[in-house]
């Protein structure tokens, strides 16, 4: 059944929210929990509180998202952010998580607190921690695989000096935080969860 899944999230996607509710959590082996319903999902003091309130106003920018529905989203972003921080003292917020979490919270509501703490504590685990050095080395294999692809090209960013920090969101957010299209986005995190996570190089 594993494999199978896999398979359908590399070749075709899972084309509905209602599929991806099922899946996701399937695909990143959670169990299931009540915490969406729990009364501990609240409004948690903890050290990066001011940052994520900044960020938050600014997720979920997607061309085909309501008004009122993003409204209503965004207060549920920074409860289910907020929460997961303060009960995971290890995790560390970085400017990014909130559009992991933004996809996330619009896919996967039944299982979302334990599917989110997979996600940071596996998929995004080095962005989590003190440090996020760790993502900004990790995102030079960029050029390093370019090379390997495309040499040409290769040659003419280092000739013109160019950082390969312009793919940091696409790792920190797997492209969540560049593209506008919700369709696309989820599309993506289909793949990226069925793969290895360092797939998103």
């Amino acid at each position: 059944m594993q494999e199978s899944l896999r398979k359908a999230a590399v070749t075709d996607g899972f084309l509905s929210p209602a599929f991806r509710r099922k899946i996701w959590p399937r695909l990143l082996r959670v169990e299931v929990d009540d915490s969406w319903t729990s009364s501990s999902l609240v409004k948690r003091d903890h050290r990066e509180k001011k940052q994520v309130e900044l960020d938050v106003v600014r997720s979920m920018l997607y061309t085909d998202m309501r008004k009122r529905t993003r409204e209503h989203r965004l207060a549920e972003l920074s409860t289910v952010i907020d929460t997961i921080l303060a009960t995971n003292p290890d995790l560390h917020y970085y400017q990014g998580f909130n559009d992991v979490c933004s996809v996330a919270i619009l896919a996967s509501r039944r299982m979302l607190m334990v599917t989110l703490k997979r996600l940071a504590k596996y998929h995004f685990r080095e962005a989590m921690n003190k440090s996020i050095k760790l993502d900004q080395r990790r995102v030079r294999l960029v050029l390093t695989m370019m090379c390997r692809r495309d040499r040409k090209l290769y040659e003419c960013l280092s000739e013109c000096e160019v950082d390969p920090i312009f793919a940091l969101s696409w790792i920190l957010t797997w492209f969540a935080h560049d593209l506008k299209s919700l369709d696309k986005i989820e599309r993506l995190y289909d793949f990226f969860l069925a793969s290895h996570p360092l797939m998103s190089l």
